[in-house]
Formats: C-alpha cells, sequence, structure tokens
C-alpha cells in the first residue's frame, strides 16, 4: 500500500477551556486517508458531546471500512462518502433527540479532504461555523463560509445583532434527519498550512492573532502549536470549548500518489450499512472541567466495534461484542434536500423578519438639522450643538433665540446663540442607542 499522504504533518487538540465542564467538541484525524474532521456539538453532555462524537465516529466506519485508502483517492469521492456519513449521522442524532424528547441536539462539522492522485487539490465539506483556514506566504484566508444569521445578513462582526441572533447558526448535523452540506474545492501548495478550528478558537482569537502566531509558530511542531493557541484562548477567558486541527503540506512523491483517475475510486454503498454504535452507546466525557483532551485520533470513543448482519456468524461467542441491527445508510434525495432548503429559507426569512421588525420599533436616536442662511447647526441627542455658522450673543433672551430658529428652518433668520435652551433639545435616546 503506498502512503498518498506521507508528504501531510498533523498536529490537533481539543480542550474543555475554562468555563464548561463538558467538552462538547469532538475530532478526528485519518492521515492514511487524508481526511480530518472539527465537529462542535450543541445541546449540553447528552446532547452536543454526544452529537459530535457520533459524527466523527461515522466518519471514522465510512472510512475505516474501506478495503484500502486507494479504494477512494480522489476528493469528489472522498466527498460523497464523508456527505453519507455526515447525513448518517444526522439522521441518528436526530431520531434519539426525539426519542429522548431533546430539543436543540445537533453538531457543527467541518471537514478537509486531500487528494491522493493530485497534490494540488483538496475539499471542504462543512455545516455550521466550525471554519476551515489557509495559510500561504504568510496571508490567512478563511476557506469555510460561516453558516449563521450574521453572516446570512452580512454582517461582520455579532455583537451588532440583537442578542436572540448571536452564535446562531442555518445549518448543522443533527438537527434535521438530513443535512445540506457544503463543498468548497481548495488548491493546495507546498508549503501550505490548514487549520481547522470550533468557534472557541475565532472568537476568542481574530484572524490577526491567528496569523501572528502561524507566522511565528508554523514552521515549528504542529503538536506545539495546537497547544499555544488552545493555551492563548484559555488565557482569554476559555468561555468555550476549542479544537484546533493543523495540516502542514509537504513536497510530495510521485511514486507514492495514487495512479489512475477519479473514475477508478469505488464509492460504492458499504457492504455493512449501519451506524456503527447503538441507541445509547456513546459514552460522555468526563465532566471534571479541569479535564484536557488531547485525544485526537478517535481513541476517545468508547463505543463498540461495529457489527453488522455479514459479520454476525463471526461475532458469535464473542464476549462483549453486541451485534447492531442493520439500518439503512441515509442518503438524501433530491427531493429532501429540497425540502431542507425550503425550511432553512423559511426559517432564515422569519428571523430576518423579525429582527427588522424590531429594528422598526426600537425608538433611533433624535437628530434635528437646522438649516441657516449661511450653515448648518446639527444638535443630537446628547444635547451638543455644532456649530457652524452664527455669531453667539450671550445677552440674547432665550425667547428671541426661540423665535429666531423657529424662524430660520424657514431660512429667513441666523440664530445669534450657540447653545440652544434645553427646551428645544431632543430627548436623549434610549440607553444602547447612543
Amino acid at each position: 500500500m503506498v502512503d498518498a499522504y506521507a508528504h501531510l504533518t498533523c498536529g490537533a487538540l481539543t480542550d474543555v477551556g475554562v468555563k464548561r465542564k463538558n467538552n462538547e467538541d469532538s475530532i478526528t484525524t485519518l492521515p492514511d486517508y487524508g481526511v480530518f474532521c472539527v465537529a462542535d456539538g450543541m445541546g449540553g453532555a447528552q446532547g452536543g458531546e454526544v452529537a459530535s462524537k457520533a459524527t466523527v465516529t461515522c466518519l471514522d466506519h465510512a472510512f475505516n471500512q474501506l478495503a484500502s485508502p486507494e479504494n477512494v483517492a480522489g476528493v469528489s469521492g472522498k466527498a460523497r462518502i464523508i456527505d453519507r456519513a455526515l447525513n448518517q449521522a444526522s439522521a441518528w442524532i436526530k431520531a434519539r433527540a426525539d426519542k429522548k424528547g431533546v430539543k436543540g441536539t445537533g453538531t457543527t462539522a467541518v471537514v478537509i479532504a486531500f487528494d491522493g492522485r493530485d497534490p494540488s487539490r483538496a475539499m471542504v465539506v462543512h455545516a455550521g461555523d466550525s471554519r476551515a483556514y489557509r495559510f500561504r506566504a504568510g496571508k490567512l484566508n478563511q476557506v469555510s463560509r460561516d453558516h449563521t444569521v450574521a453572516n446570512a445578513a452580512g454582517v461582520k462582526n455579532e455583537a451588532d445583532l440583537p442578542a436572540m441572533f448571536r452564535g446562531v447558526v442555518t445549518r448543522a448535523v443533527g438537527v434535521n434527519s438530513v443535512v445540506e452540506l457544503e463543498q468548497t474545492p481548495v488548491d493546495v501548495c507546498v508549503g501550505d498550512l490548514f487549520l481547522l478550528c470550533s468557534d472557541g478558537l475565532d472568537k476568542l482569537m481574530p484572524d490577526k492573532d491567528i496569523t501572528s502566531y502561524l507566522n511565528e509558530f508554523g514552521a515549528g511542531d504542529l503538536d506545539d502549536l495546537a497547544r499555544k493557541m488552545v493555551d492563548e484562548t484559555n488565557k482569554r477567558g476559555g468561555v468555550d470549548n476549542v479544537s484546533v486541527i493543523l495540516i502542514r503540506v509537504g513536497e510530495a512523491d510521485p511514486a507514492n500518489l495514487v495512479s489512475g483517475t477519479d473514475a477508478d475510486d469505488k464509492v460504492a454503498e458499504p457492504a455493512t450499512a449501519g451506524i456503527p454504535f447503538g441507541d445509547d452507546e456513546i459514552e460522555t466525557r468526563d465532566g471534571d472541567p479541569t479535564t484536557r483532551d488531547s485525544r485526537p485520533l478517535g481513541q476517545d470513543l468508547d463505543v463498540p466495534a461495529y457489527v453488522g448482519s455479514s459479520a454476525l456468524e463471526t461475532a458469535d461467542g464473542l464476549e462483549g461484542v453486541r451485534p447492531v441491527a442493520d439500518k439503512p445508510v441515509v442518503t438524501p434525495s433530491d427531493e429532501e434536500r429540497s425540502e431542507s432548503r425550503k425550511k432553512a429559507l423559511f426559517v432564515l426569512i422569519g428571523i430576518i423578519i423579525v429582527g427588522i421588525l424590531v429594528m422598526l420599533i426600537w425608538p433611533k436616536k433624535s437628530q434635528k438639522v437646522l438649516q441657516f442662511n449661511e450653515g448648518v447647526e446639527e444638535f443630537t441627542g446628547t444635547g451638543e450643538v455644532i456649530r457652524v455658522n452664527g455669531t453667539p450673543d450671550p445677552a440674547a433672551d432665550p425667547n428671541d433665540i426661540f423665535a429666531e430658529l423657529t424662524k430660520s428652518v424657514d431660512g429667513t433668520a441666523t440664530p445669534d446663540r450657540e447653545q440652544v435652551p434645553p427646551r428645544l433639545r431632543p430627548l436623549p435616546p434610549p440607553p444602547g442607542m447612543m
């Protein structure tokens, strides 16, 4: 077996952070297949943690059951396997949540798959706001697109949104039985450094800070760099779980690359269809907030090996092996995808309409502009007066000033006083609108 991905170097870490009791992030690295994934769960220990673990477990299983990494070397074939695995996880998460009466369970997922034939190609597949970055020649570019209300509304800073819309994702694995994943082809060059992360990193480390770290430490050990970045987010508050996967691209040996074309990829239905665990077989991690989880290879998943119907005979008598009933692989049809898009669109439109109504109903900052013969004076809700023209007259009577200001709107007089009497000033705006 050739090692088509020997030119890739990886470092990874997931951490509970400072404020949280449980780590709802999960990560997996599959270096033999050139596939790496970060999943950020939502819904608590019995929701988000289980959802993210189910997602990376389904992904692990989908690739590890291949007879050889050479069977699927192209990014298009890998994208199909990723899509199938994540939709399989989504259906299981949704069914489990419905069974337990739990709402709001799901997980983001961002996966990058490198091509085993052409080292200049990769594919990012994702849902939610976990990000994929490419660092090249000292510059950082976000490859993935955040599936959030903020991004859909064109708002760069979520703080500018009403609180109810902050941190709201528009796509996630497990919220519905079918998840629509975005696929983004990426060009790859020798020396590139790719970063996958949950939002626990980018919320506390802006892109300029990430760039600084990659410039300073990107040429060194990637496990150390992952640790440094996680430690930095914890120093800044560690308000969320944080996960980091770093992949450095070296020079590929042509002798190691898989021969043939993408048409040679064997992306068939798996021989043992089904999820690699039963309804309640995913255990949550220890809830100790001081626990630092640095197991990136899926070894922290306390789930039994998958046993499909074709393996039941060999499983007889094996202690601790519990066969799992086969379930069909959930591959969404075009009709299901269309229905999922419609639901997402209706939800997004509803959120935007509510936001617009909130902004329209909420009083805006008062403002008046008085046009004079030779200039403009403006006073705002703070009571400040911006004087452009006019000579102040301290002896003028306030009533006369009021009359002159009234006339000045018609352009028939110019006020003599720089200060406007208090009764003429608009009321201060409501708190938060300054």
